[in-house]
């Protein structure tokens, strides 16, 4: 199975120059990966026979294998092995002649081989690792939503690419009482619960949106491409989370605001991000429960009851 090609929205927190190119790496496309490791060991296997046999690129052909394993997966970087494992024996009977023991072409082949599926099965290992602890920084390890710092990320490039034709709209949810929970059935009956608003919340969205715990019992959600139903996502989303609270030994709402930029309004990410919590927060002043979504450049809010 070839691993997949992070997207544009899965920006990078990564510093340093080999782990930034490490990361760089997984961001090539699937079909360039590809034709890369087959000219690179097509490359390698004659700049390796031009050379003759005083000279030897052996060491060399660990990079396309290495790269396929770390891009592509463990099953295309195996392959690659035997590719170069072939090259490298061809050439050195090409060099040395064919009357070398049988015994001792064929365990120059396996050496070779096992050794370059070796480094294949350690680098996509290594990937997996490096998958796992990316994911771990950019989501929350509890719900699996993303964490605030990686949705800054996804929200500044949402604002930054959007055409000036489209629309976007930001949710802002807290929960109301959910200290009764923790308090009187413990935190792990707390923690199920915000699993469940998560996966609740998650379910209504859309492929093109974005959820993040940003707090406690505090969730952040980003819809795109609604183009004027965006009232209706939103009330969508504010529906399920009620529905997934409203289950377990003690019943809770959530508050929730929600600020709609319309299409040609240009807006900065942190300030959408303060005027969807102050619209939360003025909704939890009505009461529990509450939506509020503003539309910027309304003449009026426009209120959706609980």
């Amino acid at each position: 199975m070839l691993l997949p090609r992070n997207r544009w929205t899965d920006s990078s927190p990564i510093k340093g120059a080999i782990a930034r190119m490490l990361y760089d790496a997984t961001r090539v496309r699937t079909r360039w990966a590809l034709i890369g490791t087959l000219g690179a060991l097509i490359a390698m296997a004659v700049a390796d026979d031009a050379l003759g046999d005083r000279w030897s690129l052996g060491l060399f052909y660990y990079l396309p294998v290495a790269f396929a394993a770390w891009r592509l997966g463990r099953l295309p970087g195996l392959a690659a092995s035997l590719i170069a494992a072939l090259a490298w024996s061809a050439i050195t009977i090409g060099h040395h002649g064919p009357a070398q023991a049988p015994l001792a072409l064929a365990w120059g082949f396996a050496s070779r081989a096992l050794s370059f599926a070796f480094a294949a099965v350690l680098v996509s290992e290594m990937r997996g690792l490096f998958e796992r602890e990316r994911l771990l920084g950019r989501h929350c390890h509890l719900t699996g939503a993303l964490s605030g710092r990686a949705f800054r990320d996804v929200l500044d490039a949402a604002v930054r690419h959007r055409g000036a034709a489209r629309s976007m709209a930001l949710a802002y949810l807290d929960l109301d009482d959910f200290k009764l929970i923790n308090d009187s059935h413990g935190h792990a009956e707390g923690d199920a619960r915000l699993r469940a608003l998560a996966k609740a919340l998650s379910d209504s969205l859309g492929p093109g949106d974005h959820l993040a715990r940003t707090g406690g019992d505090e969730f952040v959600v980003l819809l795109t491409g609604y183009d004027g139903v965006e009232r209706e996502a939103i009330a969508r989303a504010h529906a399920a989370a009620t529905r997934a609270l409203s289950e377990g030994p003690v019943p809770i709402t959530c508050s929730m605001g929600g600020v709609i930029v319309p299409p040609g309004m240009r807006i900065d990410a942190g300030d959408l991000v303060r005027r969807a919590d102050a619209a939360m927060y003025e909704g939890k002043r009505a009461g529990k429960g509450q939506l509020l979504v503003f539309e910027l450049g309304a003449p009026a809010r426009v209120t959706v009851a609980a």
